[in-house]
């Protein structure tokens, strides 16, 4: 009981800086009543009454994992024991109290080809999984074929606590439909949101002490982090020539594009008053970040964009080039998903993470990116019709979760190098306080814009304006196509 509530209580630290309604706390608390703060001012229990079940089996299916692939290093559901490891144990006690709670037995099976093996289940009409934990971007490609349920239909989920997303609900939502959801019950989405590693040794060398100052401060900002990149460039090894073996203000391949371009408050494809996606890639708003990020990433003086250095992929990849120069000491900043930390674990320096930078001082919030393919969403399939219990379910998965398993996480991923630095939890909370998710990235595979743009800042084409011309005729067809086949489902 007294673990669980200091789980409680230090989930209502996290939840503070979700973005969520919360009850007025007094700036003071003495810790006389710190206990009745944690059971009554920070509370955000659905309470959710449970059904007895009768023990029956409730399948969920995720991506697999074995832990190799520091992009998704953990299962999400599946934990068969407690066995000492933070994640592992915190997901056990999730299952535990859910099982206990309905009387049920969770299946957990896992599958590395998820979209084509829910897409053949559901063609064949066979209900093998109640619900699936799928990527967003694969969770879009399945519910444009009719293979998922419109979430907003299911009972009992309140997207407006603070352990859901609720700015990626609106993000992705069409015509009022959300075909998934994402929430602290997807682990892959606390591992999946875009920061900026800089290298503490080498800022102190460089007497850069007051990054986390710079963010509380609102003054975080792309001409600030521009400043800070400068005055790094050096000619390490004497040849007259910057490359991968020199030592840069920042090192990135060309996915950067994404993280920078959400930082800003960007999107490339937002909503008009019925919600129904528009296509904003040619705003001026749009070609003027657009333009300052090809820009800067190809400044010599401040970036290695690793993908215009060849003999840095057959050393590798480009991914390991950018994680290679930070180790070392020749990148003070390194742009990455948060699950970048993994690769990190051997740096014998300390590292800190700050949020991407926003556009200017005029923005209100910071914005982070979250990945569409390396995250996870939860999703209810058309052959599940147990709205009632699917809703008490994912809701009190999502609130469990955020008692457990994001606690673990953040124990787990500030652990080692960052451990030593409580800044960067405070960072965390700013970094997953207001995150987006472009539409755009779900399409990569049906719509050219991130081939495209990864090309403007790999080829250095600050002529970029015709190629988005040329294209905007084929990326709105097929964007209202999917539009109008999401609005037409009747589940």
């Amino acid at each position: 009981m007294k673990k669980r509530c200091l789980a409680l209580l230090f989930a209502g630290v996290l939840l503070s800086g979700c973005g969520g309604t919360q009850t007025d706390i007094p700036a003071e608390t003495t810790a006389d009543t710190a206990a009745e703060v944690v059971e009554t001012e920070i509370s955000y229990d659905p309470m959710i009454e449970a059904v007895d079940c009768g023990g029956r089996d409730y399948t969920i299916l995720s991506r697999y994992s074995d832990g190799s692939n520091y992009c998704y290093p953990y299962h999400e559901f599946l934990a068969e024991e407690a066995n000492g490891e933070a994640i592992n144990d915190a997901i056990f006690e999730r299952n535990a109290f859910i099982e206990e709670k309905y009387n049920l037995v969770l299946s957990l099976p896992e599958e590395a080809d998820m979209e084509s093996i829910l897409k053949k289940a559901v063609t064949a009409g066979d209900a093998l999984y109640d619900l699936v934990n799928i990527s967003p971007q694969s969770g879009y490609n399945v519910s444009v074929v009719g293979a998922l349920r419109n979430m907003n239909n299911i009972p009992h989920i309140d997207i407006t606590k603070p352990y859901w997303r609720a700015s990626v609900m609106e993000n992705t939502s069409t015509g009022g439909k959300n075909f998934f959801y994402v929430g602290d019950l997807n682990l892959a989405s606390l591992n999946g949101v875009g920061v900026v590693f800089f290298n503490k040794e080498l800022a102190d060398s460089m007497q850069i002490t007051d990054l986390y100052d710079t963010v509380r401060s609102g003054r975080w900002t792309f001409d600030t982090f521009t400043e800070y990149c400068r005055g790094v460039t050096a000619d390490v090894n004497g040849d007259g020539t910057m490359n991968g073996e020199d030592k840069f203000g920042l090192t990135v391949n060309g996915f950067v594009w994404q993280p920078f371009f959400a930082g800003t408050g960007s999107r490339i494809i937002d909503k008009d008053a019925e919600d129904i996606p528009v296509l904003n890639w040619d705003t001026e708003e749009n070609i003027n970040a657009i333009s300052r990020i090809v820009n800067f990433v190809n400044d010599r003086e401040s970036v290695i964009l690793v993908n215009q250095f060849p003999e840095l992929q057959t050393a590798g990849g480009w991914g390991q080039a950018s994680i290679d120069m930070f180790s070392e000491n020749r990148a003070l900043f390194w742009i990455e998903i948060i699950y970048g930390v993994h690769q990190l674990r051997t740096m014998d320096k300390d590292f800190g993470i700050l949020p991407m930078p926003k556009y200017d001082e005029n923005q209100k919030e910071y914005a982070s990116y979250i990945h569409a393919g390396w995250t996870s969403a939860i999703a209810m399939p058309i052959t599940n019709t147990e709205d009632d219990l699917a809703g008490r379910l994912i809701e009190d998965l999502a609130y469990q979760s955020s008692i457990t398993v994001r606690p673990a996480f953040y124990d787990v991923t500030l652990k080692g190098k960052v451990s030593r630095d409580n800044d960067s939890g405070d960072m965390l909370d700013i970094i997953y306080s207001n995150i987006n998710l472009d539409l755009v990235t779900l399409m990569a595979s049906r719509l050219p814009v991130d081939t495209n743009m990864r090309e403007f800042l790999i080829k250095n084409n600050t002529s970029f304006t015709s190629t988005i011309a040329s294209l905007k005729q084929q990326c709105e067809t097929k964007l209202q196509q999917d539009a109008e086949t999401l609005i037409a489902l009747e589940h």
